[in-house]
């Protein structure tokens, strides 16, 4: 399988109670909403939390957002004071819904509930959600590929589902064409490059060497562009690219440029915290791992 088992980048949507997209989100007693993958963790747990071998086990419900949110503070509150910023998971307090969480598990979700920080050593996310209502999501995948992207994208993640069914099936023809269509799309607040190395895979399998190497680099590129090594600078006349100081010259910049820069992907490349590096730093490796499957194919 050269699909990940779990979907861990959706992009997550954020909705307050009026209903309107919102790049903060507000602490309790305000009500919101995120979609993600609903997971399952174990941690250490009493008496000493990892640090002793007689140590207990506690397993708690994580919601891996694609798309780091921030929350702000309330300065009148005595617990949720500081702003939080770039989180991409957050804990689950279910109560009595915790008996009926079990066909949820690895699949996207609407969670809807009030926010508020970790305080105890039972909570080991930084953020958590005391949770109202739990449901499948609304435009849940038919698949769990790591290329999907939440929300708003429907027809981009029907043609990437059908086309690891395809590439699964060897039908490598088929595949390439769906996922051609699917990177030609603009998405939704994201931008389009998480399909690049697995495009390029389809390509080495078709036969297409040239084709293959040639969106790997552009991958390549994209993903220093994600991880802030290249910044997309715009001017009166247009975007370019920079790289410490020097505008980088590349024979893919103009289709990497129309791929990477733009307003509404501003926020993704300010996010800055522990979560939003290992966010990127999945990324990566998914790209090396394809990387590799073509260099020793």
């Amino acid at each position: 399988m050269i699909i990940s088992a779990l979907c861990a980048f959706v992009l997550a949507t954020v909705i307050t109670e009026h209903g309107h997209a919102e790049t903060w989100l507000a602490f309790e007693p305000e009500v919101v909403s995120l979609q993600g993958v609903l997971v399952i963790e174990k941690h250490f747990g009493p008496p000493n939390y990892g640090e002793g071998p007689a140590d207990s086990e506690e397993t708690i419900l994580v919601l891996r957002l694609a798309s780091p949110v921030n929350v702000r503070g309330s300065p009148m509150s005595d617990l949720n004071q500081l702003d939080v910023r770039g989180a991409t998971t957050v804990q689950l307090q279910v109560n009595s819904l915790q008996t009926e969480v079990a066909e949820f598990t690895d699949r996207q979700v609407l969670v809807r509930g009030k926010l508020y920080t970790a305080h105890t050593a039972h909570h080991f996310h930084k953020l958590l959600i005391n949770v109202t209502e739990l449901a499948l999501g609304a435009d849940a995948p038919p698949c769990r590929a790591s290329e999907i992207v939440l929300p708003g994208n429907m027809v981009y993640n029907d043609l990437v589902c059908q086309a690891v069914k395809e590439f699964e099936q060897e039908n490598y023809g088929a595949s390439t064409r769906r996922l051609e269509e699917a990177a030609r799309l603009n998405l939704f607040e994201f931008p389009n490059f998480k399909i690049l190395p697995l495009l390029a895979l389809s390509y080495h399998r078709a036969g297409e060497k040239k084709k293959a190497l040639k969106t790997l680099e552009q991958a390549r590129v994209s993903l220093l562009v994600a991880n802030g090594e290249i910044k997309c600078v715009e001017t009166d006349t247009g975007f370019f690219l920079d790289r410490h100081g020097q505008e980088f010259e590349h024979p893919l910049r103009d289709e990497i440029m129309g791929r990477m820069c733009g307003a509404t992907h501003d926020y993704l490349y300010q996010m800055e915290s522990l979560e939003v590096a290992l966010w990127r730093a999945d990324l990566v490796k998914r790209y090396l791992e394809i990387r590799r499957a073509i260099i020793c194919d």
